[in-house]
């Protein structure tokens, strides 16, 4: 009877550690989906997209021309809940989108725009300081466009970012000597702490102010 009851315990013991073996097997099964559907979550959540805002931007949506080997123009949906804190939108400007992919399209979570493109709008200009009656200097518009203002000499075309946070190039030719040769400006822009713009040409004491609009 004795030896009855102990084979008894025992088939018992397997039985028990057979059936937490089998729970555990299907515990790990279920961590095992649960993570693939995370990763494939993760993966699909949301998307990049790198360009230049487009003429066809609204209050609702973001025109992007892409950058890359397949550029494209996407019409990317905006709503309430987007973060616009540094959208800075404005047409020609670069921005990175962070969207998602709905059944209606693309919706924009985040839009990160350059402040350094919004803010170097404008006219900026200076003192003649040969004749103190006029001014002199340069007004960037959008899409990279640049004119000078009263500098025959230095006819600028064109702008772009330089790369560096608040620095430009101005992009145009230098008249003078007896030739015409190409001009690469390199300047800096920047706010002082009466929330006023200047513009100042690298290397040189030439410093232009933003005209207030």
């Amino acid at each position: 009877m004795k030896k009855f009851m102990m084979v008894f315990a025992l088939v018992g013991m397997i039985l028990a550690n057979c059936g937490t073996v089998e729970a555990q097997t299907a515990k790990k099964r279920v961590c095992r989906k649960k993570a693939r559907v995370t990763r494939v979550v993760k993966k699909t959540a949301t998307v990049e997209k790198v360009g230049f805002i487009g003429e066809g931007t609204s209050m609702h949506c973001i025109q992007l021309n892409t950058i890359g080997s397949k550029p494209e123009t996407l019409t990317i949906m905006v709503d309430d809940n987007t973060d616009m804190s540094k959208s800075y939108i404005l047409e020609g400007n670069v921005a990175k989108i962070t969207c998602v992919k709905t059944a209606d399209g693309l919706v924009a979570k985040k839009v990160e725009g350059s402040a350094d493109y919004y803010n170097a709008i404008g006219k900026w200009t200076m003192r003649d300081p040969i004749d103190k009656t006029k001014k002199m200097g340069v007004d960037l518009e959008v899409n990279g466009k640049a004119s000078s203002i009263n500098m025959a000499s230095l006819p600028y075309t064109s702008w772009e970012l330089q790369g560096k946070p608040g620095k430009l190039y101005l992009i145009g030719k230098s008249i003078g000597n007896g030739g015409t040769f190409d001009e690469k400006t390199v300047v800096t822009i920047f706010k002082n702490k009466k929330g006023k713009w200047f513009m100042k040409v690298d290397g040189t004491d030439v410093v232009y102010t933003r005209e207030a609009e």
